[in-house]
């Protein structure tokens, strides 16, 4: 037979997946409207002043740019005439959604994605039951039909969980569904919604998805930018100056760095900071060419307006350079020192 048929030749099972569509869609969106307004902020106050409320707002005009909330939903909170908002109007998904958000409910030790232990009964953990019950339904959607045996326990286990959440008053509501005549027809209906309700889930999540590697990407980026900041802070910046006849200050400047040197009464030729790797004169020289040009080096240590520049283990003076390594001193002259 085919799958389209279904709805029009009812047998028992096929009849007990309808039931329990119905048992979820009906009477479980009534008893989380009744948990809402039981447990929403200011449950005395009208319900359109809590949702203008700037807390209350804030988080759910998040919930909407961020796309969790559609744009029917969004309606339905906030609509032309204000006082027209009713949870009433509310669907099953918007409900949950509003419980989590802004009823201040501790997630199960879980979380709101898994199944919560046996033996935790805690109101959110209740309220996570029917979402994983309306998963264990919609696995049957295929053919529509759920066995005797799986049926009637099943039902038992959603009944206790509306049943906490609700109060007993559910009791009478819930064990009439279980027996009463149920049209074809209807069954395919709550079969369509218990698709859609799925399918709202599923973009929900996928949005959240979204927002979770969005926000991963960006802790990441934030994380590298500190570190760098960091060790920027931490290394020593220091300024040496060159003055005929007159050393430098005793400041040092650790090996494999030196912040700016500045020949003295041209302050425009700072030179910014550079790391070289094993201080020694061919990479000092190296690496201060390449700041200041070779002219500029072959004054320096031709001896022509020069004092002391000290650079981590290396001298220069007055055209001499001398190379403190260990507990070896070695002096270069350059014989082509001009007067």
């Amino acid at each position: 037979m085919a799958h389209g048929d279904l709805r029009f030749c009812s047998t028992k099972e096929t009849t007990n997946y309808a039931r329990f569509c119905r048992l979820l869609i009906d009477v479980g969106t009534q008893v989380l409207r009744e948990t809402f307004d039981r447990l929403r902020p200011c449950p005395g106050e009208s319900l359109h002043l809590v949702l203008r409320s700037p807390s209350v707002y804030s988080i759910l005009n998040s919930l909407r740019k961020r796309r969790v909330l559609n744009p029917i939903q969004w309606g339905r909170l906030y609509p032309v005439i204000r006082t027209n908002v009713s949870s009433g109007d509310f669907d099953i998904t918007l409900l949950t959604l509003l419980l989590r958000n802004i009823c201040n409910l501790v997630p199960p030790a879980t979380g709101w994605n898994s199944l919560p232990c046996a033996a935790e009964t805690s109101t959110a953990a209740d309220i996570v039951r029917l979402k994983a019950f309306r998963n264990r339904i919609y696995g049957h959607a295929a053919n529509a039909s759920i066995d005797d045996p799986t049926f009637h326990q099943l039902w038992q286990d959603i009944k206790e969980t509306l049943l906490r959440l609700g109060g007993e008053h559910f009791a009478r509501t819930i064990d009439d569904l279980k027996y009463e005549c149920m049209d074809p027809d209807f069954g395919e209906f709550y079969r369509e919604l218990i698709e859609e309700w799925v399918k709202d889930e599923m973009t929900i999540k996928e949005s959240l998805d979204k927002i979770e590697k969005r926000l991963e990407s960006l802790v990441l980026d934030w994380n590298l930018e500190r570190r760098r900041s960091e060790m920027e802070a931490q290394q020593p910046r220091s300024v040496v100056s060159v003055e005929k006849g007159k050393p430098s200050s005793d400041r040092s400047v650790q090996d494999h760095e030196f912040s700016q040197i500045s020949p003295q009464g041209n302050p425009g030729n700072e030179v910014s900071s550079t790391a070289v790797g094993n201080t020694n004169v061919n990479a000092f020289m190296k690496a201060t060419t390449n700041q200041l040009g070779s002219g500029v080096i072959s004054t320096l240590f031709a001896g022509a307006n020069i004092g002391t520049v000290q650079v981590g283990s290396l001298n220069v003076y007055q055209g001499n350079v001398k190379l403190v390594h260990g507990d070896e001193n070695k002096q270069i002259s350059h014989s082509d020192k001009k007067d």
